[in-house]
């Protein structure tokens, strides 16, 4: 996703895998990781792969779905 740019709105897979969050991009990680924020005004960053992060809640939630049926 070498599209994103800091301040793009972004959904990310959940840490439980099932449900799709909303998080604003912070930077790019090295290693095909983006850090996010849940929203402008939280101080805690989260590193996550660029793998889980998507451009639209669809998009997220047809992976979601896709690894729950590939498992």
């Amino acid at each position: 996703m070498s599209a994103l740019r800091p301040g793009d709105i972004v959904w990310r897979i959940g840490p439980r895998s099932n449900i799709p969050l909303r998080a604003i991009v912070v930077r790019l990680a090295p290693g095909a990781y983006v850090d996010v924020r849940a929203s402008t005004f939280s101080r805690s960053e989260l590193r996550v792969p660029a793998e889980d992060v998507f451009a639209d809640r669809a998009a997220c939630r047809a992976e979601i779905n896709r690894r729950a049926e590939a498992a």
